[in-house]
């Protein structure tokens, strides 16, 4: 953990200005999605929840957060392209 934050860190003061918007999309992305697959997974134990409603909710749900951190990763690499 303390790596991790700490790679991120340095990560972050060491970009460009421009590159931290998306840098930060993809990190609550990250959680966003850390946090989704846990609520599957405690669902998962509860029988009530087991229908459709609360299937399709989940699955939007972690569909947008992918398709997100995906355009957040493209915007980082196309900034990473161009300065090269």
């Amino acid at each position: 953990m303390f790596l991790f934050s700490g790679y991120t860190i340095r990560l972050i003061l060491g970009l460009h200005q421009a590159r931290k918007p998306a840098i930060f999309g993809a990190l609550i992305f990250i959680g966003f999605l850390l946090y989704d697959f846990n609520r599957l997974a405690t669902m998962n134990e509860a029988p009530d929840a087991n229908n459709w409603k609360v299937a399709m909710d989940l699955s939007i749900q972690i569909y947008i957060n992918v398709i997100n951190l995906i355009l957040d990763i493209l915007e980082i690499i196309m900034w990473a392209s161009e300065e090269e």
